[in-house]
């Protein structure tokens, strides 16, 4: 079975390695889980370049309804959205 999480870390830009970083601390921060989904997870397990970051966080929206973020946050290359 692959390593996901080294593959990942291997495969992502500095930009998205950081905003990676960032919403798993914002998310631990909430004691919510944290979930990689969409074209990432696709991108990742065919070899294909990660073009984009596509998250899932489990919890109470009314809690943290975006973990600080305005609607849509933006780096080079990474893109977070609640």
């Amino acid at each position: 079975m692959p390593d996901y999480m080294y593959l990942l870390e291997s495969r992502l830009s500095a930009e998205q390695h950081a905003a990676v970083v960032r919403i798993q601390e914002l998310a631990a921060a909430a004691e919510s889980n944290l979930y990689l989904v969409g074209g990432a997870v696709r991108d990742l397990t065919s070899g294909m370049p990660i073009r984009d970051l596509d998250f899932i966080v489990e919890g109470n929206p009314e809690i943290n309804p975006t973990f600080g973020f305005p609607r849509s946050w933006k780096t080079s290359g990474a893109a977070i959205s609640p």
